[in-house]
């Protein structure tokens, strides 16, 4: 299964690609400059960490030290 088909069905749907239970979001993380967060089922202990591109605050960062000054 691909990365995109395995968020879809994990983050998305909310369900487990191991056992078809429910899963939850069990951490995010954007220390890194990148969004970053885990998934996981409870019920069979399958988890997995999708790098989900820039996080928003390193984005927001790099255009405020590009923008020209007044």
């Amino acid at each position: 299964m691909d990365e995109q088909a395995l968020y879809d069905l994990a983050c998305v749907a909310g369900r487990c690609p191991r056992c078809g239970g429910r899963t939850r979001q069990i951490d995010k993380d954007t220390s890194s400059g990148r969004d970053m967060r885990e998934y996981g089922c409870e019920a069979c202990g399958w988890n997995h960490v999708f790098d989900l591109g820039v996080a928003l605050w390193k984005t927001m960062s790099d255009a405020k030290g590009r923008a020209p000054e007044e």
